[in-house]
């Protein structure tokens, strides 16, 4: 059961806002058709799973849309941010972790993968710990969770291969002067991708909630009716998605420069990046009955 929690310190990293041609606004397609492949399963569990008889008497019945949350660490509010926390070894210079030229986990040495592990199961614990105080017992949380089959190690994910393309980019740009090679050893993307076997094991260890469904989504194929090539979207979507980090870090006069680099890069490797696991999946937890 999990102990009483205490306050947490949340960088909050907005995506792109706007309706621009690199706002999230404008390259969120391949997130809608995965809400939309999930909302068959959510009908499915209110109508089938959720006991309205059993819920106090009230006039109110209440429904949150917490947005997406990375990785799954918010705060027990009801808004839609982006936040998360890299673990502190991968920035220290005088850890085993030190995660230097590297930006992620994907392919980074065991102590680095260690670290973000232990971070995810933290972050997790103070997820569900918040979400309990919010549902009623007998109450539902349904998560869409972009993760990674069970079995498939960091490296042969689709996202994380991503990520190590953006850091090989950068370094690139360090390389030319464009920014420091010190400033690109501080920077780490703070996501971690689980597997539904992990989800399963932080539930457990919480133990507010019991597992009431788990299933994969369907693989959404995103129709592209313009000129711009795979490579380019792939790239966009991932820069609306990180555009409040990056400038956060580095500022925003590399972006450009930044997000052409990694279109090439993506086209050069789409064979590896095809080739890469990962899965979007669905998830219904019950609040249990307890204190």
């Amino acid at each position: 059961m999990a102990a009483e929690q205490t306050s947490k310190t949340i960088e909050a990293y907005p995506m792109k806002g706007g309706d621009g041609v690199h706002s999230y606004a404008n390259n969120s397609s391949y997130q809608k058709g995965v809400t939309n492949a999930a909302k068959r399963l959510i009908t499915e569990a209110v109508v089938e799973i959720l006991d309205i008889e059993n819920f106090p008497s009230s006039n109110t019945f209440r429904i949150a849309d917490l947005g997406c949350s990375y990785p799954f660490l918010l705060p027990p509010i009801r808004q839609k941010i982006l936040c998360c926390r890299v673990p502190k070894a991968v920035v220290d210079k005088s850890s085993p972790a030190w995660n230097k030229g590297r930006i992620h986990y994907t392919s980074a040495k065991d102590e680095v993968i260690k670290a973000y592990e232990a971070q995810y199961v933290e972050d997790m614990e103070y997820f569900l710990h918040a979400r309990a105080q919010e549902v009623v017992r007998g109450g539902l949380v349904a998560l869409i969770v972009s993760g990674r089959p069970n079995g498939i190690h960091h490296s042969q994910t689709t996202q994380n291969l991503t990520f190590d393309l953006l850091g090989s980019c950068l370094m690139d740009m360090a390389k030319k002067g464009i920014v420091s090679e010190e400033k690109v050893d501080s920077f780490n993307i703070p996501l971690y991708y689980m597997s539904p076997q992990e989800l399963a094991a932080a539930v457990d260890r919480n133990g507010y909630f019991s597992v009431e469904r788990m299933e994969d989504l369907p693989l959404i194929q995103e129709i592209i009716t313009s000129t711009i090539t795979k490579s380019q979207i792939a790239a966009s979507h991932l820069r609306a998605a990180l555009d409040g980090l990056i400038k956060t870090h580095f500022g925003d006069a590399i972006l450009d420069e930044l997000f052409d680099s990694l279109s090439k890069k993506i086209e050069e490797g789409m064979p590896m990046l095809i080739s890469g696991g990962s899965i979007n999946f669905f998830a219904l937890l019950r609040r249990k009955a307890m204190d």
